[in-house]
């Protein structure tokens, strides 16, 4: 009796993705899959290599090559639509799950056990499944950036969007993979063939940065075009290390803003501390470019009161 798992996996191939979205380049499920495991395998490696935390990179890969496998007989769901409503998702969620079931329930017994372990998220630890969700954020990111590059501008927002959200409560191994490994997804061939020339490959185990991402309509350029910059800046008084669509002040200038939105988050405890990054907020919006500056600390900041900054969750400000 012939067991259809496999042909049926083989259909990935077949699925379209960003199905509201004006494409220069189609993009698989296949492709999609393929890019998810290797970021997750990646993520893996520097979080137990880089960042001694107890994670399993082979079994995020594995794991990862079968996440989106449900769409194989879903189809792949818009963004918009599946996230639509909290009701809608949870409905969703059950679609998928059985899409799941049904597949691997077409696995011959003696080995169906193993492959629905390994496909299994329920199998990973909580840092290992939000490294897994990360991995499948770079890979959407990396379509908005190939998208960007051939001049479509559809996925711009796309592009924002997925950015903040890896940034939102970062992992280090996903600011190590942002510094070190995107931005070679805006070079050309012969680029990538080089050696590589940026400073922050060769960064020393334990330097971990501050991440300033600033972006919005008013920006100029793109957000490939912030990253392929690779603008750096390091706060002269707080040690941090700012990578971001700014303009590089020159000696005794201020910071100032490109882009309408500004968001500044703390990852160098210690270093400077809160009043670093204070100063930092308050320069971008003496200089009249970001409209709004939100600003995460790791916890209650009273000298963010006293200068202004609206408290709008934990550790969360807006001026």
């Amino acid at each position: 009796m012939p067991y259809p798992f496999s042909a049926l996996l083989a259909r990935m191939n077949y699925i379209d993705r960003w199905g509201l979205m004006r494409n220069s380049r189609r993009e698989t499920l296949s492709e999609h899959t393929l890019a998810t495991a290797l970021a997750a395998h990646l993520l893996g490696v520097v979080a137990a290599e880089r960042f001694r935390e107890p994670v399993r990179p082979e079994k995020l890969a594995v794991a990862a090559l079968y996440h989106d496998m449900s769409e194989i007989i879903t189809g792949d769901m818009p963004t918009p639509v599946k996230y639509g409503s909290p009701s809608l998702r949870d409905e969703y969620k059950k679609v998928e799950q059985g899409a799941r079931e049904q597949l691997l329930s077409l696995l011959p017994g003696p080995i169906s056990g193993p492959v629905s372990a390994g496909a299994s998220e329920q199998e990973l630890s909580p840092r290992e499944r939000r490294i897994l969700k990360a991995a499948d954020k770079l890979s959407a990111l990396q379509k908005c950036l190939e998208e960007e590059g051939s001049g479509n501008t559809e996925f711009g927002s796309a592009a924002a969007t997925t950015l903040d959200f890896l940034l939102r409560e970062p992992l280090p191994e996903v600011l190590y993979y942002l510094e070190n490994f995107l931005p070679g997804f805006l070079m050309t061939l012969d680029q990538l063939m080089q050696p590589c020339p940026s400073p922050l490959c060769q960064a020393g185990p334990g330097e971990e940065r501050e991440l300033l991402r600033l972006y919005g309509p008013a920006a100029p350029g793109s957000l490939r075009e912030d990253l392929a910059a690779g603008r750096v800046y390091r706060l002269p008084d707080g040690g941090a290390v700012c990578v971001a669509a700014f303009a590089p002040p020159r000696p005794g200038e201020p910071l100032r803003a490109l882009g309408r939105r500004a968001v500044i988050r703390d990852l160098l405890p210690g270093e400077g501390g809160a009043g670093a990054l204070l100063r930092a907020a308050l320069q971008l919006a003496g200089s009249g470019g970001a409209a709004e500056i939100e600003l995460f600390l790791p916890g209650d900041c009273p000298e963010a009161l006293e200068l202004g900054f609206e408290p709008i969750g934990p550790g969360r400000y807006r001026l």
